[in-house]
């Protein structure tokens, strides 16, 4: 009801805050696949969200491709690189990999950082966004911000739903289990590193979806966004302190700690006090994360209603026995 809320007041700027934060959860849902369900500390989530955006950057102002030709080929590149670096990356256990990644993440940037053909550190601007969607109209949408937010929002539930179809399909199961004992799922015939592959697949296609549509908002696209700090990590911190391999973990984690210190405008010094004092309660205090706690109060507000009313029930069958005695 926010989001609707947000779409009708027309601001630029609520527009933009509010599709930057949607696309932060986006890209922590992705990193959800590979980290929650697979058990894989992927730092390097950052590189794919960054193909998406430079691809879709490139293919709009040399190429002319619209928001649609640019998703599809922009996120099938991302693909292409998943698909080349992933298995090298993934033959490496834990804390190596996530070393691995996070090293990906630096070369990534240095590389568009240092090519003038991607913009260096200046970046590419004057990417041309979609015109407004005819219920919007030219009026009612100028700069199409309006249409841009939308498809964002159906964007981020077709990626929350491919998430959740992983995640109940028997390869999701899989991968839970690999993330529990590699080992044993080994020794019971299972190509673990197929299964890990793949969800790094998905993982980097799913940021793509993101970085695409984060051009396409933004108009612009430079290295500082796909840093580590600014994309890897905050993805990691949204899906440990949401609840690792939950479906509305992101979700619940993105609002506390991406979306609601931006719409309250604190300072750059009461942001860092805040995100840090919101972290430390949810660490100790929620250990399994937002979604767990969540769960936690939903069934124990279940359990004190069934506790109320076999209270009721059992006064009531005091009364009747105690009006048949009299």
């Amino acid at each position: 009801m926010a989001g609707l809320g947000i779409l009708g007041t027309g601001s630029p700027y609520l527009l933009t805050l509010a599709a930057t934060s949607a696309l932060a959860i986006m890209v922590a849902i992705a990193l959800n696949v590979s980290m929650g369900l697979g058990g894989s500390v992927n730092l390097g989530v950052g590189v794919f969200y960054g193909c998406g955006a430079y691809g879709a950057a490139l293919l709009n102002t040399k190429q002319g491709y619209s928001l649609g030709a640019s998703l599809v080929v922009a996120v099938a590149i991302a693909v292409v690189v998943s698909l080349i670096v992933g298995p090298l990356l993934l033959r490496t256990r834990s804390l190596y990999f996530a070393i691995s990644t996070l090293a990906l993440n630096g070369i990534f940037v240095d590389i568009v950082a240092s090519n003038d053909d991607l913009g260096g550190e200046l970046g590419i601007p004057g990417i041309t966004r979609p015109g407004p969607l005819p219920f919007f109209g030219e009026d009612g949408d100028p700069g199409s911000l309006r249409t841009m937010y939308l498809l964002i929002c159906v964007a981020l539930v077709a990626v929350l739903a491919v998430f959740a179809a992983i995640r109940g399909h028997r390869v999701g199961r899989t991968l839970e289990a690999i993330r529990e004992d590699e080992l044993l799922c080994q020794s019971l015939g299972y190509t673990t590193l197929g299964y890990r592959v793949f969800a790094f697949t998905v993982t980097a296609g799913l940021a793509a979806v993101a970085g695409v549509f984060y051009a396409f908002v933004i108009q612009y696209v430079n290295p500082g966004p796909f840093s580590f700090l600014t994309s890897s990590f905050q993805a990691f911190v949204i899906v440990a302190v949401g609840g690792a391999a939950r479906t509305w973990g992101p979700i619940l984690a993105g609002i506390v700690l991406v979306a609601g210190p931006s719409f309250l405008e604190f300072s750059a010094t009461t942001n860092q006090y805040v995100y840090g004092g919101v972290l430390l309660a949810i660490v100790i205090f929620l250990p399994g994360g937002l979604a767990a706690g969540v769960d936690r109060l939903a069934r124990g507000g279940a359990a004190t209603t069934s506790s109320l009313r076999r209270t009721l029930a059992r006064l009531k069958h005091t009364r009747e026995s105690e009006g048949e005695l009299s």
